[in-house]
């Protein structure tokens, strides 16, 4: 039995875009990385940068998702089975990844809100 693991970080291309044989063969995805983590790293953002994010996360989506195609067919080859399980998987993981982010913005909310009352109880 094969077992496999996947680091969420990978989804940003940041370990292969350091492990080229030139600088200049990972620039584009550290380039990107970079400028994703200064557009985040704003309190405010403009209709410019949150056109910029959500075209850095369709290019980021497009790099991910292509090599999948190829892991179907490699996997359907062994079984016809595995790729429905390939699929059913990151649907899993994928949900629970939405699960955590809600219970992370709930936390986050209450954390706001408890800040907020004791503030206004202090004035």
């Amino acid at each position: 039995m094969k077992l496999a693991s996947y680091n969420v970080e990978n989804l940003f291309e940041r370990a292969v875009a350091m492990n080229q044989d030139t600088w200049a063969d990972g620039r584009k995805a550290l380039t990107l990385h970079a400028e994703m983590n200064g557009i985040l790293g704003k309190t405010l953002y403009t209709n410019a940068d949150r056109a910029r994010i959500v075209a850095i996360i369709y290019v980021m989506v497009i790099a991910v998702t292509t090599p999948f195609g190829w892991i179907s067919g490699e996997l359907s080859s062994i079984s016809k089975v595995l790729p429905f399980v390939m699929n059913i998987a990151l649907f899993a993981a994928g949900a629970l990844l939405v699960l955590r982010a809600a219970k992370y913005s709930k936390k986050q909310s209450a954390l706001a809100l408890a800040a907020a009352l004791q503030t206004a109880e202090e004035v």
